[in-house]
């Protein structure tokens, strides 16, 4: 992906100026038995609305040596882009002040301002759901690393 045309695209969606999303890459642990011998799970980003709760990942990589900036942009500009969501954020918050500015930069097109926090309250939440929906009771995933209820809500 490319940032520039990614944030040209961006400023072809209407601006919801109060809106705040977080953005992050995270990296979850093994999953599954076969994964056992590898020493990270997948890695993914995730985009949310501080607003909704709404919270979207970006899609998990084949490529193992898949660049951050590219998690990233996958899951902000896929949360802009779905049928429910359809617009851009006014302020978008992410984990490093030098990430911040970064992205404040490259998102200037787009008029999303970024600012670096400590915590992503939103974030964190979602991780904590993921886990308690991917891990079984015992501390595993199942057999073939499935969840064993996904239940109706999603993340």
């Amino acid at each position: 992906m490319d940032l520039n045309s990614e944030a040209q695209a961006l400023t072809q969606l209407p601006q919801r100026g109060d809106e705040t999303w977080q953005l992050a890459v995270v990296q979850f642990p093994p999953l599954a038995e076969t994964d056992a011998d590898e020493s990270e799970g997948p890695i993914l980003g995730l985009c949310g609305s501080m607003e909704t709760g709404r919270v979207r990942s970006s899609e998990i990589p084949e490529d193992t040596e898949v660049s951050a900036v590219t998690l990233l942009l996958n899951a902000l500009v896929g949360f802009a882009n779905d049928d429910d969501v359809s617009y851009r954020p006014g302020r978008l918050q992410v984990h490093d002040e030098a990430l911040a500015e970064w992205l404040g930069e490259q998102l200037a097109p787009a008029a999303i301002q970024v600012e670096a926090l400590p915590r992503l309250e939103l974030i964190e939440k979602c991780l904590e759901y993921l886990m308690e929906q991917l891990v079984s009771p015992d501390g595993v995933a199942d057999e073939d690393g499935a969840p064993d209820d996904l239940g109706e809500e999603s993340a």
